[in-house]
């Protein structure tokens, strides 16, 4: 069950639909990416965090390289 239960629970030691919702949305990062939820120490959501700020990171840094050599053109 590690990796799987909402992090919510483990201070209120609640259950809630949060809870279900987290709890479901782990599964398909587990389906999407083929990482179990905890693996080596690293926890899945966040692993998934780090790739999308990177990702968007160097997706605006393509953009603005993108944009300042096509101004340049001009």
């Amino acid at each position: 069950m590690q990796g799987y239960l909402d992090p919510e629970y483990f201070l209120t030691h609640k259950l809630t639909d949060k809870s279900d919702v987290y709890s479901l949305g782990i599964v398909f990062l587990e389906l999407l990416t083929g990482m179990q939820p905890i693996s080596h120490g690293k926890n899945i959501v966040r692993e998934v965090l780090k790739w999308t700020h990177l990702s968007g990171v160097l997706g605006s840094l393509l953009i603005n390289i993108a944009v300042t050599t096509l101004s340049s053109d001009t």
